[in-house]
């Protein structure tokens, strides 16, 4: 089962946001070579670059989450002694964990309700925003996580690291 599950989350992670900036990349270019070398500019191209984008970031922020890779403004914490750097990620974990499930039910009724389309390519839009509620919920689920860890004694700590 872990195996299944880490599969599936590489899947999300990795795979789905890889092939989203070759898509991106691809389209982008045929973008540029259309309008600029053609001069016949496409809507289509403009659409699908910022699905792939919103995909492409709303897939990977789940991977530097869960390595800790994002991007973080760091002076008082690294100033702070270890006591200090307990309680500042305690606290920045509970924060996102309660600001993304207050919006987590919310933005799922209004994502899963939708019924509108994309303007030129005619996508679902419930499909085009759904990486935003998976984005929250492996938020979620990782900063549970990273609280488990803070609270958890060192002893079964290190034996699980063996």
């Amino acid at each position: 089962m872990k195996k299944i599950l880490r599969s599936l989350e590489d899947i999300i992670e990795i795979y789905i946001p890889m092939a989203c900036f070759v898509v991106l990349f691809v389209v982008f270019n045929v973008q540029v070579f259309l309008r600029h070398v053609l001069k016949a500019p496409t809507v289509w191209s403009s659409e699908l670059s910022g699905i792939m984008f919103l995909w492409l970031v709303m897939f990977s922020t789940n991977y530097t989450t869960k390595n800790h890779r994002h991007v973080c403004f760091s002076m008082v914490y690294d100033a702070a002694g270890e006591r200090r750097k307990k309680v500042i990620r305690v606290l920045g974990s509970l924060l996102i964990i309660v600001t993304y499930s207050l919006g987590l039910v919310p933005c799922a009724r209004v994502i899963l309700r939708e019924q509108r389309l994309s303007a030129v390519l005619r996508l679902p839009l419930r499909v085009v925003y759904v990486p935003f509620l998976v984005f929250l919920l492996f938020t979620i689920g990782y900063h549970v996580a990273d609280l488990v860890r803070e609270f958890r004694p060192k002893a079964l700590e290190e034996g699980e690291e063996k």
